[in-house]
């Protein structure tokens, strides 16, 4: 109870030969937030304390052999655990933050009318929401892990046409933008259908030809 109520920098504790695990674990559990923990014991005949793996594998920021304990070496290793600990919170939380936000993400592009496909810079689909699957008349699932078929624009914008199983064809319009996706540099490829505006301009030019046409009759 008395270590649930204050924060401590760092906990040093000397263990006795055998009780080390014991009462690293009951310090770990008491700590209502993380913190960093060096211990200071003797060597066992399986020299688990002697190398400090065992230490360092149950979550110590370190071990310091009792017989090589110095002013020196105890200064040197509290400053360097701190350090440490204080970089892993840091990573940890930064972590936490980038999977908050690429959480936030997906929940807009997965609602989003238009297509949304991250792909990396090999070209190859890590994420696709429903409506890129729906305008590549492709399933999810395929999607994913293969490369990207459509060449990517060289330019912010380009326009692309696809053929139809039914003899018809879309037409697409595509924005590329660079985007960062767990931790990695990758291209967001925005998709949107705009097949019943290009056919409305096409009639519409097929309109002032005919009338182009009967103007000079």
């Amino acid at each position: 109870a008395y270590l649930k109520n204050i924060h401590f920098d760092l906990v040093l504790m000397g263990v006795p030969a055998g009780k080390g695990q014991e009462w690293l674990s009951q310090v770990q559990g008491a700590m209502t937030s993380p913190t960093p923990v060096v211990l200071i014991g003797d060597g066992e005949d399986d020299g688990r304390y002697d190398d400090g793996r065992w230490a360092i594998q149950q979550g110590a920021q370190d071990f310091l052999p009792r017989h090589h304990l110095t002013h020196d070496t105890l200064t040197r290793t509290i400053w360097s655990a701190i350090d440490r600990h204080c970089l892993l919170t840091t990573q940890r939380e930064r972590e936490k933050e980038l999977t908050i936000q690429e959480n936030h993400y997906r929940q807009i592009v997965e609602r989003n009318a238009d297509g949304i496909v991250v792909v990396t810079k090999q070209a190859i689909v890590l994420y696709a929401n429903a409506a890129a699957a729906h305008i590549l008349q492709q399933e999810r699932s395929a999607l994913i892990n293969a490369k990207f078929t459509l060449p990517l624009p060289r330019k912010d914008t380009a326009e692309f046409s696809i053929s139809r199983g039914d003899d018809q064809t879309s037409f697409i319009e595509m924005r590329l933008a660079e985007i960062e996706w767990d931790g990695e540099r990758v291209y967001q490829v925005s998709l949107r259908d705009i097949t019943t505006h290009q056919r409305a301009k096409a009639a519409m030019r097929e309109k002032a030809a005919e009338l182009e046409v009967r103007n000079i009759a």
